[in-house]
């Protein structure tokens, strides 16, 4: 099973909707407090759109080596106690049948462990209308606080499998190239961390500068995949 979906649905997505648009920022965090916790497609219906730019979301399970077969759910979590953001991370302990969209187990919402286990970890997968870079990215951890290092790793459209994404820390610059799908998951490992991604801006990069650049950017990250350690 691949990180990424191939149906033509999700093609489609992605060649049908590349309109012109500008910068778009997406703020998670405050997405979820002004409409409310849940999964994504329960607060979404399905996608977010900001200045012509529309995204999908959607989760998966990874050992470091493969994808695995079980439940997740892309989730909104909203504010805590403390009255601080949250953002879009992942439930893997079910979404109540009640109707409300909200993850079974209040713990389990942010992108680390899969819910009871200690080698199955989640990960969220990006995917937007047009080739987009990526910057401002905010990151929280699971008590909501901004987080500044640590280390998740990151992918982009041309990821197969987990083995193809690059361990990156928080603190470091992110990727300068433009792609239409961004993944990002959490590992195991020292430095590791739980994250929610709280928000970001998306700029799109127009035909056919985008592939261009995209082209520059696997050179860039193969080179980088030479001198980090994959993800465990």
């Amino acid at each position: 099973m691949k990180i990424l979906k191939t149906t033509a649905a999700a093609a489609a997505f992605v060649t049908l909707s590349a309109v012109a648009a500008s910068a778009a920022s997406f703020d998670f965090g405050e997405y979820a407090r002004d409409n409310g916790e849940g999964s994504w497609d329960y607060i979404t219906g399905g996608s977010i759109t900001d200045g012509g730019v529309t995204v999908e979301a959607y989760s998966f399970l990874h050992d470091g080596t493969v994808v695995v077969e079980g439940e997740s759910d892309a989730y909104l979590d909203g504010p805590n106690g403390a009255d601080l953001n949250a953002g879009l991370g992942v439930c893997s302990a079910g979404i109540g049948d009640d109707g409300a969209g909200e993850c079974l187990v209040s713990s389990d919402d942010n992108a680390g462990a899969a819910n009871g286990s200690e080698s199955i970890y989640e990960g969220l997968v990006l995917e937007f209308n047009v080739a987009v870079t990526l910057t401002d990215l905010v990151f929280r951890d699971a008590d909501h606080v901004v987080l500044d290092s640590g280390l998740i790793a990151v992918g982009d459209a041309s990821a197969e499998d987990p083995t193809d994404l690059t361990v990156w820390d928080l603190g470091d610059e992110f990727f300068g190239y433009a792609s239409d799908t961004w993944i990002f998951a959490a590992i195991g490992g020292e430095g590791s961390v739980q994250f929610y991604i709280d928000g970001m801006t998306a700029t799109p990069v127009p035909v056919p500068a985008a592939g261009l650049l995209l082209l520059g950017g696997l050179g860039g990250l193969a080179a980088m995949k030479r001198r980090k350690k994959k993800a465990a």
